[in-house]
């Protein structure tokens, strides 16, 4: 009982400030909508993908999957992302195209790592202020679109089009009030939640979250999903929803012996890898997500026993997305 007390307490002090934060971007949406503050326009068209909550939901998942048809449909594409939990986030990093990149978490933020290995012919700018990021990526790239990974609330670039990721479970860490919804110009869900007033004129897309086999971490060999099934296994997850990641492994038939669950972006130790190994003698096999995977390599360990599941989005009626965004 003591941890629901503190997880209790700390909910009921944290609503003034979650209720101000979203009062503030409500106030925000509106001196933007007004004119009063200005936003800069970019010479291509720019695409947000964000959402309305704190954490995790599928945005860039989402993103990834945004520029893997883009490319299906010969549109040049670049990626501008903040970088959360990077050394400095204010500073501007270029991720140029190439085969086999990897650039350092550290340094970049462990999504803009991930993406980076999942695309590596699309470039990447790392970067707080977004209208200098997307100001470098017109420049140096020439991109027919640009992505603004969780750009929902980043109203100083002007956006074309608004896509907004519902998670899969509501979040009591809210960014905005629900009306924001209003502001989309797609609706994306990831799982069954649905927040009670969505606009019914905006295309609402449904987004199914799948995995692919996994893949060593040390050798970058890949193994089949399925052979997993009835072995026991450890699971470790260091983001914002682990619980939908354990899921889709128990979906899959995972048996999980155990799991580990540390914060969003949490920075993984040589201690959190000793004992999750000591907890996991006599098993094959540690599973752990893709965003994790880029942080926990950056520790020199012996991961014979580590995989990493790469999760992708597969998207109903997603001539809509391309009908809306005009790429029909």
């Amino acid at each position: 009982m003591k941890n629901f007390n503190d997880i209790f307490i700390v909910k009921l002090t944290a609503i003034p400030l979650i209720f101000l934060y979203k009062t503030v971007n409500l106030f925000k949406r509106f001196l933007y909508g007004r004119g009063i503050f200005k936003s800069y326009e970019a010479g291509v068209p720019v695409i947000s993908i964000g959402n309305t909550v704190m954490g995790g939901g599928g945005k860039t998942p989402m993103t990834v999957w945004l520029a893997e048809q883009l490319r299906k449909k010969k549109k040049r594409c670049a990626i501008i992302t903040r970088g959360y939990g990077r050394k400095d986030e204010n500073e501007e990093i270029i991720i140029p195209p190439a085969k086999n990149r990897k650039p350092d978490p550290r340094l970049v933020g462990d999504e803009p790592a991930m993406i980076a290995r999942q695309l590596s012919d699309v470039p990447i700018i790392c970067c707080a202020d977004r209208v200098s990021a997307a100001m470098a990526a017109e420049r140096l790239f020439r991109p027919d679109f640009i992505l603004m990974d969780d750009g929902f609330q980043h109203l100083r670039l002007r956006r074309d089009y608004d896509v907004v990721v519902i998670p899969p479970r509501t979040s009591f860490w809210k960014r905005e009030f629900d009306s924001a919804y209003k502001k989309a110009d797609i609706i994306v869900r990831t799982g069954d939640y649905l927040p009670k007033r969505l606009p019914k004129e905006i295309p609402l897309i449904r987004a199914e979250r799948r995995l692919d086999d996994p893949v060593n971490i040390h050798s970058g060999k890949t193994i089949s999903l399925k052979s997993l099934k009835g072995i026991k296994i450890i699971a470790v997850a260091g983001i914002a929803d682990p619980r939908t990641f354990f899921l889709l492994l128990e979906t899959n038939g995972i048996n999980l012996t155990k799991v580990f669950h540390f914060p969003d972006h949490h920075k993984f130790t040589k201690f959190n890898i000793m004992e999750i190994e000591k907890l996991a003698s006599g098993m094959q096999y540690i599973l752990t997500t893709s965003k994790d995977a880029v942080r926990i390599e950056t520790i020199e360990f012996d991961y014979t026993k580590w995989h990493y599941i790469p999760l992708h989005l597969e998207l109903r009626d997603a001539e809509k997305i391309f009908s809306k965004l005009k790429l029909s």
